[in-house]
């Protein structure tokens, strides 16, 4: 069994390849407790080796390797490259991209063969763009809408006061009409305009699919119509990774 780990910036997802596939396993923060207890914390079977995507810096990195060698578990990290499972890397140094922004685009190439827009919503919002064949076109990095909110509450004198007595937003609403739902609706709208516009900006005449995915895809996927939620885009990008 090949276990299949997508280490975020705050957040841990698990999973086994099955059959060329994904099983999930489970999904857990991991920044108050600390990624080895929180892997500890999935109850995760035992696998013949491993395979992550690591984005949550060189300290989480070293949590991770350490959690491995005590397990006796043989982990590769995967990194971009120029060219793999179908996928041709736009970034002259492949590395600066995201090792989950390229499992994520490995799994939408599984998907389809058409262009498509790989939206990523977690801690930070990636937009990654790729044409028909699995050419990789480029894409953008926005603060998530956590981080956006939160900048708001922490960069001026009155939003955090003014949210916290807000009023929930009504079903329905054009226009927010309290603090907290103007604020979170505008991150938003924020984030599906980028996807929308970026959709424009994929050559050809078909237009492309959008896989979103990450903890924020359902709030997007609200303004996203045609967009499709594939919650574990990443494991299933690291499981044909796993083939290579």
């Amino acid at each position: 069994m090949i276990l299949l780990l997508d280490v975020g910036n705050s957040r841990v997802k698990a999973g086994l390849r099955v059959d060329g596939g994904v099983r999930f396993l489970g999904a857990s923060a991991y920044r108050e407790t600390g990624l080895g207890a929180a892997l500890d914390g999935l109850d995760l079977p035992r696998a013949d080796r491993g395979i992550a995507a690591v984005v949550g810096g060189a300290e989480v990195a070293a949590a991770l390797e350490a959690w491995a060698e005590g397990r006796r578990l043989p982990l590769e990290r995967i990194w971009p490259c120029a060219e793999a499972a179908g996928v041709r890397c736009a970034y002259p140094e492949p590395r600066r991209l995201g090792a989950d922004r390229w499992a994520a685009l490995v799994g939408a190439r599984a998907r389809t063969a058409g262009p498509c827009l790989v939206v990523d919503a977690g801690s930070a919002i990636t937009v990654d763009a790729m044409a028909a064949g699995g050419r990789h076109l480029g894409g953008y990095i926005l603060p998530g809408i956590a981080l956006m909110v939160g900048s708001l509450w922490s960069g001026t004198g009155d939003l955090a006061g003014f949210s916290a007595a807000s009023e929930a937003a009504a079903a329905g609403d054009a226009f927010p009409v309290d603090t907290r739902p103007a604020i979170e609706e505008a991150a938003l709208l924020a984030a599906a305009g980028l996807v929308a516009e970026a959709g424009r900006r994929v050559p050809g005449e078909i237009p492309p699919k959008v896989f979103l995915t990450g903890g924020g895809a359902q709030g997007l996927a609200r303004l996203l119509e045609s967009a499709e939620e594939v919650p574990h885009l990443v494991l299933e990008g690291l499981a044909q990774l796993a083939s290579e």
